[in-house]
């Protein structure tokens, strides 16, 4: 940092000095512009003149030595400590996602929220009513293994309402059946209900969720981007790629569909 020496004076046998630096509010400027609403931005701490005298000791060899030595120190203290703080945080990650998130298995929870709130429930507006740990009551919980509803960040996935749903459909005894025969081309009416991007190693793409009017579920991966209306039942024409199970449910992978 610059500075101008002024004076110099001896307290108790120690050399001291009058120095100008830069203000350190304002940077050396005078002004702060975020400020400038108010007598233009003047600096107060230095009036606008934008550089501070103070009154500081004259450090020998032996004592800026010291000094830095000290410096270094607190920079090795603080990135230990922040390791650390990274390990404990990692552990905490891991023991998360070994846990198990409970979700209330009804439609309609508005009329018991007050009961559900005692009992210790939280609310998540992509979770609904949920618990973090095992209880008892009497209304239908789902569990969930938060691997499945939380990524390596602990944030939700952005599909997470597909999983949630996908798996109440098991829960509830419908884990929907397989259309057609692989290699089939098929006629067959869809309702599309949620759709998102994917990553591959062949790129980036999107994948789309379909309902027949069974309820069983039609997967539909592809590169193109397409404006498929949602809830709407469409005549559509496609090949059976492939017969899978998600989550307990099974799922129909097609390909070439058209509309």
């Amino acid at each position: 940092m610059e500075y101008k020496q002024i004076e110099t004076e001896y307290r108790g046998n120690k050399p001291w000095e009058l120095v100008e630096i830069p203000c350190d509010r304002c940077g050396g400027k005078g002004i702060i512009s975020s400020y400038g609403y108010v007598e233009g931005g003047r600096c107060f701490k230095c009036n606008g003149r934008g550089i501070e005298t103070k009154w500081r000791r004259i450090l020998t060899d032996k004592e800026k030595a010291q000094r830095e030595r000290a410096k270094v120190r607190r920079v090795e203290k603080k990135i230990e400590k922040n390791e650390l703080q990274r390990q404990e945080n990692e552990i905490k990650n891991e023991k998360f996602l070994m846990g198990t998130t409970y979700i209330i298995n009804l439609k309609d929870t508005y009329a018991i929220k007050d009961e559900l709130r005692t009992l210790g429930a939280k609310f998540d507006h992509l979770l609904n009513w949920h618990f973090d740990k095992e209880v008892v009551t009497d209304y239908p919980l789902i569990a969930i293994s938060n691997k499945l509803l939380y990524d390596n960040m602990n944030s939700l996935r952005y599909n997470v309402k597909d999983i949630i749903s996908e798996i109440k459909m098991g829960e509830n005894g419908n884990t929907g059946d397989y259309v057609g025969e692989i290699g089939e081309k098929i006629e067959l009416e869809l309702t599309m209900y949620s759709v998102f991007p994917f990553s591959s190693m062949y790129g980036d793409g999107t994948c789309y969720l379909f309902n027949d009017s069974d309820g069983n579920i039609l997967c539909w991966y592809t590169t193109s981007k397409k404006e498929v209306p949602k809830n709407v039942y469409i005549n559509s024409f496609f090949k059976v790629k492939d017969h899978r199970v998600y989550n307990n449910i099974k799922q129909t992978v097609i390909k070439n569909l058209k509309f």
